[in-house]
């Protein structure tokens, strides 16, 4: 994470990918900053940016790597849609998991 108004670094990055990260994505839960990240370890993950952990077990089902994620809302609850090499498009519920 980067401070922009002071432009460095705002701690340490956050880690849990096994490989590169290609997407990220930035939300609220609960009134909590989130991001969403996808990446070639082909796992969509949840990042609790002021704890700065991940929320919960990653997100699996691609098969290849994930290019691309974003954050939503449907009337159900919160969403992180992801596309992947696999040729997939994904809805994950974050309220439900």
């Amino acid at each position: 994470m980067w401070d922009l108004a002071g432009h460095r670094r705002a701690g340490e990055p956050l880690t849990g990918h096994t490989a590169p990260v290609w997407s990220v994505s930035l939300g609220s839960l609960g009134g909590d900053p989130v991001a969403v990240t996808g990446g070639e370890d082909r796992t969509v993950r949840v990042w609790d940016l002021r704890a700065r952990r991940p929320l919960g077990a990653p997100f699996l089902g691609h098969t290849d790597i994930v290019w691309s994620v974003a954050f939503g809302l449907l009337p159900g609850g919160p969403v992180a849609v992801s596309g992947g090499r696999d040729e997939s498009v994904r809805v994950w519920s974050l309220a439900s998991r």
